[in-house]
């Protein structure tokens, strides 16, 4: 099973992320966190082995956006970059954003919202998680 923190400011997309999450058998522990900062912080608690496997992050959130969490994620120590996944997943339909992804070796994928069942599978046989 595996963990997942989704951090989004919407409190709606949030909810239908985790309800999507939740129907795939894939998934256990859920957490989602409304600010970047707050992820963070909830981040830097955690145990290096209670780490979550995969990050669904948003790019425009206030306060702190997704590239400045990235920026700030890269310097904690107790993050395992082999077992983590970030995904970036935006409403942004702008190219820009997509090749910025790219040159952030964290993310490993970047998706559009909203989630739905088709994509969570494509990417978990993506991740190899099932087939």
């Amino acid at each position: 099973m595996l963990s997942a923190l989704l951090i989004d400011d919407d409190e709606s997309i949030n909810f239908l992320h985790e309800y999507m999450l939740q129907k795939m058998e894939s998934f256990g522990e859920i957490k989602s966190q409304r600010m970047a900062t707050d992820a963070l912080d909830y981040l830097k608690k955690l145990p290096k082995e209670s780490q979550p496997d995969v990050i669904f992050l948003d790019i425009n959130m206030p306060a702190m956006n997704g590239w400045e969490f990235l920026d700030e994620f890269k310097k904690l120590e107790q993050i395992n970059r082999d077992k983590t996944t970030v995904i970036m997943i935006t409403s942004s339909i702008n190219p820009a954003d997509e090749e910025k992804a790219k040159s952030y070796a964290d993310i490993k994928y970047f998706l559009t919202k909203p989630l739905n069942q088709r994509m969570l599978k494509q990417l978990l046989i993506q991740m190899k998680i099932v087939s």
